[in-house]
């Protein structure tokens, strides 16, 4: 049997997958996307692609995770917790930013790339591919606001880069467990940040959270835990008016389940119990002119069991008067 021959990621594909248009030379030089992550992998042969299928179909089956179950709290608390007391061992070290990304992100396990399976041939692929997808999305829909928000914050790694990036604009996260907050508050003091953190339940909006003037909003898989409970979450933000809205999300409506390959993704997400109809309610609220639909784009990436970094970007449509 010919084996997979290797396969490297260039900028280029990564705008592709993303659908949005190639910076200059100039402005890809200031860029790190792809030449500083090496996103290198190979394609699983015959063989190797029906023991992850197995492996797949094996993990559904022994699956009894609830999101949205009253005792997911204290999973979350616990779980950040840990990533708290993690980053705090490591304060002093270089690579301490590193223990910022989140467990759900296996380090070196197979991933979704393009309507198939691909076996990473670099250390922590898909968290170096989520880097490279975040910094071209920050630098195409956030370079230009004056505030930044990120709701579901949760180890604030999405914050600590934006922040990075951006040092001028003022800079919001928050969690609906004191833990991330307070690892997001630790990390602001740690790099000197214009950052703050706050408690706010998505599922429950705090009517005194104020989002200032020309104001981007951004969540990470954090809709996906809300088992479908995202509505005044998204009236809320219609309320806020924020320049701009973008969200990378599972979209359980953007797979094709006559493939198997998609069938197992939507099983897993629909066992769970992840969230459903986001995108058919932006999408009808889109119709009603409430807001400005901008883009929605099913990457074709994600982990093992299905794709939870689609693209989806948004803004009130008062903002266009």
């Amino acid at each position: 049997m010919i084996p997979s021959e290797p396969y490297r990621i260039s900028q280029e594909m990564l705008f592709e997958m993303l659908d949005l248009p190639l910076p200059s030379k100039s402005e890809m030089a200031g860029l790190h996307v792809a030449t500083n992550y090496n996103l290198c992998f190979k394609r699983p042969d015959a063989r190797q692609r029906d023991d992850i299928l197995k492996s797949v179909i094996e993990k559904i089956d022994a699956d009894t995770q609830i999101v949205g179950s009253p005792e997911r709290i204290d999973v979350w608390e616990k779980g950040w917790l840990e990533s708290l007391s993690l980053y705090r061992q490591n304060r002093n070290l270089p690579s301490n930013g590193d223990a910022l990304i989140p467990k759900f992100i296996r380090p070196n396990q197979a991933v979704r790339l393009n309507g198939d399976f691909a076996i990473p041939l670099v250390e922590h692929f898909e968290s170096k591919m989520v880097a490279a997808i975040r910094e071209i999305v920050f630098s195409h829909y956030f370079a230009e606001v004056s505030e930044f928000h990120e709701f579901g914050a949760g180890t604030g790694h999405n914050l600590l880069d934006y922040c990075k990036r951006f040092p001028e604009v003022k800079c919001f996260g928050s969690d609906f467990v004191e833990s991330s907050v307070q690892l997001v508050r630790e990390i602001a003091t740690d790099f000197r940040l214009q950052l703050s953190a706050s408690l706010f339940d998505m599922v429950r909006p705090d009517d005194s959270y104020t989002i200032g003037t020309n104001a981007g909003v951004f969540t990470f898989g954090s809709i996906e835990q809300l088992a479908g409970s995202f509505h005044r979450f998204i009236e809320f933000l219609i309320s806020r008016k924020p320049s701009i809205c973008v969200h990378i999300e599972p979209a359980i409506e953007l797979y094709d389940a006559t493939q198997l390959y998609d069938w197992l993704a939507v099983k897993f997400q629909s066992k769970r119990g992840y969230t459903s109809g986001f995108l058919p309610f932006l999408q009808q609220l889109d119709h009603e002119q409430k807001i400005q639909l901008i883009q929605v784009k099913r990457l074709g990436f994600g982990s093992l069991m299905m794709e939870g970094y689609n693209l989806i970007a948004w803004r009130p449509i008062s903002k266009l008067l």
